[in-house]
């Protein structure tokens, strides 16, 4: 079985070259804005300067989430934070299988090893509904874990990140882009792939993806930014 988001080959690994602080992201989310804005060529009007485009405020504040997200070595932790509110891992899939010669490779074992598939949602709890504000996807080195650590993975209730914490695991974060479309799951917003360290040893393959919920739940647009951002998501309920 095959979860994984990425079939591409990881050729500038991050365990053999450490992310460097302040070193950029691999995508500049507002680039296209600062481009295309007609404000950019002639100069930002005080009143531009006020009350900037939602389209611009929403391309910064994504900008910044990525920004966090890229230096994380907790996905769960920083979307908490990010949001102001508790998320808890859904659980959608947890398996044992084979794992695929493309996880093998990045988690430096043999094709074939029995490695833990997972996906699952991170949910953030609202005004008495439950929202998605990420997708989770894991290929988990199965001899990696140990007994206890199983155990707890195998209740499908907690994130991966959170359990490896007291042995100090370390993300070393390969890609964020942005992505766009719904998935059926809500709009898509961040693509994230990544590997987990412990002791500089691979312990896990994640692939998450964030999406607009991310935003529009958190307190970082207002409330008439928020529902404008809605009613775009869904303009047959506008």
């Amino acid at each position: 079985m095959e979860i994984e988001a990425s079939g591409e080959p990881d050729r500038e690994s991050k365990l053999e070259q450490p992310r460097v602080a302040g070193e950029p992201l691999d995508f500049v989310l507002s680039e296209a804005s600062a481009t295309s804005s007609p404000f950019r060529r002639s100069g930002p009007s005080p009143e531009h300067a006020l009350h900037p485009p939602l389209s611009e405020r929403l391309a910064n504040i994504s900008s910044r989430l990525a920004t966090q997200i890229w230096t994380t070595d907790c996905f769960t932790t920083t979307l908490s934070e990010w949001l102001r509110r508790p998320v808890r891992y859904v659980s959608t899939l947890h398996e044992i299988g084979p794992v695929t010669e493309g996880s093998a490779t990045r988690l430096g074992i043999e094709p074939g090893s029995p490695v833990i598939y997972r996906r699952g949602h991170l949910v953030m709890a609202g005004h008495g509904e439950q929202h998605v504000v990420a997708e989770v996807r894991a290929v988990v080195a199965h001899d990696s874990l140990d007994p206890e650590e199983r155990l707890a993975l195998e209740s499908r209730a907690v994130a991966l990140g959170h359990l490896l914490r007291r042995r100090g695991v370390r993300r070393h974060t390969r890609a964020v882009t942005p992505a766009s479309g719904n998935d059926g799951t809500g709009r898509r917003l961040l693509k994230i792939a990544a590997t987990l360290v412990v002791a500089d040893n691979p312990v896990a393959v994640v692939d998450e993806m964030v999406y607009d919920n991310a935003l529009t739940l958190s307190r970082h647009l207002s409330c008439k930014e928020a529902f404008r951002r809605h009613a775009e998501s869904f303009p047959h309920r506008a």
